[in-house]
């Protein structure tokens, strides 16, 4: 699957309470002025456990193009991008696999961000280049007949969940 068959990648959207010092949160001042629109392209960032691995998966799966890596001194760093997304790969030295260290079964049971999305034109196509190169798939045929969306849900190599769309008439 390449980038530029990614039709719009703003599938996801963030809105978080502004926390307490004392974790109970708070409700969100009132609105002034229109909201932020977000625009892609769209960054996404990970932490993994092998930089060079990761990014050669997400080159060759999205064909993604390296556009800048370097050290910290605790790690390194790969950006990769297309036109339409930015993935950074960070590796620290000192990350940990949250969900393997807490057993977490799910994604969707750690709190935070639990999986990214992308809109292709052709999901069976899709899966099938996916199968090609052996990418694990961890649902085929989804179906959202309301707003009118079949998905299908492939990991990557550090297990992170990335969901692919397309649209239905």
């Amino acid at each position: 699957m390449r980038a530029t068959h990614v039709a719009a990648l703003c599938a996801f959207a963030l809105a978080q309470q502004l926390g307490s010092a004392d974790g109970a949160g708070s409700q969100l001042p009132a609105a002034q002025g229109p909201p932020i629109r977000a625009k892609c392209p769209t960054n996404i960032g990970i932490t993994v456990a092998d930089a060079e691995k990761t990014a050669a998966w997400y080159e060759a799966t999205f064909g993604l193009a390296r556009r800048k890596s370097g050290t910290f001194p605790q790690g390194k760093f790969i950006l990769l991008g297309s036109p339409s997304l930015e993935v950074e790969i960070i590796q620290h030295e000192a990350s940990v696999d949250a969900r393997r260290e807490l057993k977490i079964s799910n994604d969707y049971l750690q709190r935070g961000v639990f999986k990214v999305g992308f809109y292709v034109d052709d999901l069976d196509a899709t899966i099938a280049r996916l199968k090609e190169r052996q990418v694990r798939l961890l649902m085929e045929d989804g179906r959202d007949p309301e707003l009118h969306l079949r998905f299908a849900l492939i990991a990557d190599p550090d297990g992170n969940t990335i969901q692919l769309f397309q649209n239905l008439p």
